[in-house]
């Protein structure tokens, strides 16, 4: 990807890319983005997707590396809660467990799970998406493609393949 567009990216997100242009040693970030400028706006709409989750449920995620592998793109993080919300589940159920309400409590975890999807499972469904999407997306000019092996795969459109 150009660096106009990733520098684009880590000023929009500067959260999620904290680790862009790293120590090696620490994040595959410091190669930057490894993909085409096609998928500019998938990434670009994922990343927004995880900073608002981030906003909504208190949790940090932290982009590892994102790049084109087999054709499709390949979005790696880890996540983690941020203290706040550690303490406020800690509040929560030590005051169930005061009352002697622990029943209850595991009764309310239960339901959350059959029915809710915790904020870091919501990261991995977005991510999931934009992955399916970039192989329907061509990874240089973004019009619809799909991927072919050619030695190399590749997801692009007609008109790039016959360029390449």
């Amino acid at each position: 990807m150009d660096k106009k567009l990733e520098l684009e990216l880590v000023k929009k997100y500067p959260s999620l890319y904290q680790d862009y242009n790293g120590n090696m040693k620490y994040t595959c970030m410091c190669w930057g983005f490894s993909c085409g400028n096609g998928w500019f706006n998938i990434i670009d709409n994922l990343s927004k997707q995880i900073t608002d989750l981030e906003k909504k449920y208190n949790i940090k995620v932290i982009a590892d590396q994102v790049k084109e592998k087999f054709g499709g793109l390949r979005f790696y993080y880890h996540t983690y809660d941020k203290p706040t919300q550690k303490k406020r589940n800690h509040w929560f159920q030590n005051l169930m467990y005061k009352r002697k309400l622990a029943k209850q409590y595991w009764k309310i975890i239960e339901f959350r799970k059959k029915f809710w999807k915790n904020p870091v499972e919501k990261v991995s469904y977005f991510v999931d998406k934009a992955e399916i999407l970039s192989y329907e997306t061509c990874e240089l000019c973004s019009k619809p493609g799909s991927a072919k092996n050619e030695g190399w795969v590749y997801t692009l459109c007609d008109d790039c393949r016959n360029k390449k």
